[in-house]
């Protein structure tokens, strides 16, 4: 069955740790590491101050099509707080709000071990990020529950090896409900699948190898690399050369460019890479095991390097519209921590050789933009960055990979 499950892969990650090769950078501003403690303190505290009766965190949105805009709780928003909060330094400060959360989390479990609104949709995200609050809350306390989504996730993966836009790839659902429209993979999804199953491995709980090398044949077919993509010529696919290296969202389609493909002259379609899926690329490769030598893992470190930048999500803006770089601008920041963290990294270098303490850097960037009541939140509202608990919730898990690299 699982030989059958999984097939033959094509491009299969090297199983084998992701080294700490960077060397060590240059001890961290003194006070940084406890004006990052006081943020997320502060941070903290308006998201356990902004819980509502249920233990939840929601988003204000209408409950249909038309509809007017209501407040409704949502379990990926309640697990990226709860998973936040557990991170912060000081997480026994807000041990009532995480104990709170963790009862609404259970009581929207299925029974297949998936987490889920009564909706129904984003059970892949909402599942892969329920798993990790779990894994970082109390993991021996709901081990079994752990393992239980970890097998959700892994069923939810795409395992046709003759569908090679999305071969090894998780998208919003694993298959389509009632009255729900099928979707493909992406690169979102995936990264948070390939953390998840990460995590439980982790914690004891088996996972097959042939996972991993599955995960990473789809993160290859993403990626805009023509060396070790197989399926550009298939699909029609070009790479420009600013491209190369980084991500689109999925085999053929970017958020960048205003979503359209650019088309060349021989008539081949470019979905330019951009800034957090290229971190999100990178970071599933780490997850995959796909080793620091390996080309698809310097090419991504290349494309970072030709485009590094704190002040917008890299590749979003367009000339016509620059304030298109500041989408999904708190998602970039999250993936940037935990690809440069989870590498190892403690210096980046950019295109002109200046070396980056990207810790320090990030650090300082995200207490600057923290408003009064604690908070963050993007004017620019694309993705749900207007909801300032999910935005909350990404930084303070970007600011926790900081300070762990900082001391």
């Amino acid at each position: 069955m699982k030989n059958k499950l999984w097939g033959v892969v094509a491009v299969a990650g090297c199983l084998w740790a992701f080294l700490d090769t960077a060397p060590a950078g240059p001890a961290a501003p003194a006070g940084l590491p406890e004006k990052i403690r006081q943020s997320m303190r502060a941070g903290g505290d308006f998201l356990a101050k902004s819980q509502d009766e249920k233990g939840a965190w929601g988003i204000v949105m209408p409950d249909k099509p038309g509809g007017a805009p209501a407040y409704r709780a949502d379990v990926g928003i309640t697990a990226l707080s709860l998973y936040a909060l557990a991170k912060c330094p000081d997480r026994a400060r807000h041990q009532a709000a995480l104990d709170k959360g963790v009862a609404f989390l259970m009581s929207r479990r299925r029974p297949d071990g998936s987490f889920a609104d009564p909706d129904g949709m984003l059970v892949n995200y909402k599942t892969s990020v329920a798993l990790l609050a779990l894994g970082q809350i109390n993991p021996e306390k709901h081990l079994k529950e752990i393992a239980f989504a970890k097998e959700a996730i892994v069923k939810s993966l795409h395992v046709d090896p003759a569908d090679v836009r999305n071969y090894g790839g998780a998208g919003y659902l694993p298959s389509p409900g009632p009255g729900q429209e099928a979707r493909g993979a992406d690169l979102n999804n995936t990264v948070f699948a390939a953390e998840a199953i990460r995590r439980a491995e982790e914690l004891g709980i088996e996972v097959d190898p042939r996972i991993y090398q599955a995960l990473a044949t789809y993160v290859t077919r993403v990626q805009n690399l023509e060396m070790t993509n197989d399926i550009l010529k298939e699909l029609g696919r070009g790479v420009r050369e600013e491209d190369k290296g980084g991500f689109p969202y999925r085999a053929e389609e970017s958020k960048a460019n205003e979503g359209q493909p650019i088309v060349l002259p021989d008539g081949r379609k470019v979905y330019p890479s951009y800034g957090s899926m290229t971190y999100a690329g990178l970071l599933s490769f780490i997850y995959a095991s796909v080793g620091p030598e390996d080309p698809r893992v310097t090419a991504a470190w290349d494309w970072i390097r030709r485009h590094y930048t704190l002040e917008e999500n890299p590749g979003m803006a367009v000339p016509r519209n620059p304030a298109k770089g500041q989408e999904g601008l708190y998602y970039y920041y999250h993936t940037f921590a935990k690809s440069c963290a989870k590498s190892g990294k403690k210096i980046l270098e950019d295109a002109q050789g200046r070396k980056h303490p990207w810790a320090e850097e990030l650090a300082g960037r995200i207490i600057s933009l923290q408003k009064e009541d604690g908070s963050w939140i993007n004017e620019h509202d694309r993705w749900y960055e207007g909801a300032k608990p999910l935005v909350t919730g990404y930084v303070l898990v970007a600011l926790g990979y900081c300070l762990e690299t900082l001391e």
